[in-house]
């Protein structure tokens, strides 16, 4: 798990995609910023697993020890 001052950054794309039925999918492509190492995905859980890998935290611990506000200090 990283330290407390480490920063890891990730860009994240997700757009809408027509499937060949017709129907909406969804894709995704992630990069983490430190190192360069990307891929695409098309389930959340797979760009979860991927920043899991790299940062040592669960995709899950969104927010906590932020005073329940996500981070965002309000």
């Amino acid at each position: 798990m990283p330290h407390s001052g480490d920063t890891v950054s990730f860009v994240i794309r997700i757009w809408l995609e027509r499937g060949q039925d017709g129907g909406a999918v969804w894709r995704g492509h992630i990069r983490h910023v430190q190192t360069d190492k990307e891929r695409h995905f098309r389930r959340l859980e797979e760009m979860c697993g991927f920043m899991e890998g790299l940062a040592g935290a669960e995709c899950g611990a969104f927010g906590e020890g932020a005073g329940g506000d996500g981070g965002r200090g309000a």
